[in-house]
């Protein structure tokens, strides 16, 4: 079975992956689809490397898997002629470690296993906050004696009274009402 496995086409357990990302993990769509995004990446540079259109599972060693790496490390974006950073090496990555992850998981493919791929260190996020003279202006932004303005006021009263997320505020549902 491991041996039969290790002779699929790459590209479709890539999207056998993603489809078990999103109906037996819980993922969102949108998780699902930079996950593929990323693994495509991968996929692209494997065929570039090896110089063969039909990728294997068993095409995954850890040799690639280090030249990947390296290949991140120095890549230079054409678009802002710059190296990627540190960060986004790491998101290739992540989506390479849970991709091994399900196959070891699914297919018993334990060639290369996810703890061997190594993160890069990132420097830490900086975060700043708004001092309370900046909070209150922003709040005084919106025009409340409009209706827009009022939602305005609420968005804004809602993202820092809960911590939600933008992406997760543009998902409420008005329609939705609470559990009980």
């Amino acid at each position: 079975v491991i041996l039969c496995y290790m002779k699929e086409n790459l590209q479709e357990t890539i999207l056998d992956f993603v489809e078990y990302c999103e109906l037996e993990k819980g993922l969102s769509p949108r998780t699902a689809q930079k996950y593929d995004y990323r693994l495509q990446r991968f996929v692209d540079w494997l065929t570039e490397h090896k110089g063969s259109e039909s990728l294997s599972v068993a095409d995954i060693t850890e040799e690639t898997i280090k030249e990947f790496r390296l290949h991140l490390h120095r890549y230079t974006s054409e678009k802002t002629n710059k190296p990627l950073a540190p960060t986004t090496q790491q998101h290739y990555l992540v989506a390479l470690r849970a991709f091994l992850r399900f196959l070891k998981r699914k297919h018993k493919f334990s060639s290369v296993t996810p703890e061997d791929i190594l993160l890069p260190k990132a420097s830490g996020r900086k975060v700043t906050f708004l001092n309370p003279e900046q909070l209150d202006a922003l709040f005084k932004q919106p025009d409340v004696r409009s209706v827009l303005g009022l939602r305005d006021r609420a968005i804004l009263e809602l993202l820092f009274s809960t911590g939600l997320r933008v992406q997760e505020l543009v998902n409420l549902n008005t329609e939705q009402s609470p559990e009980r």
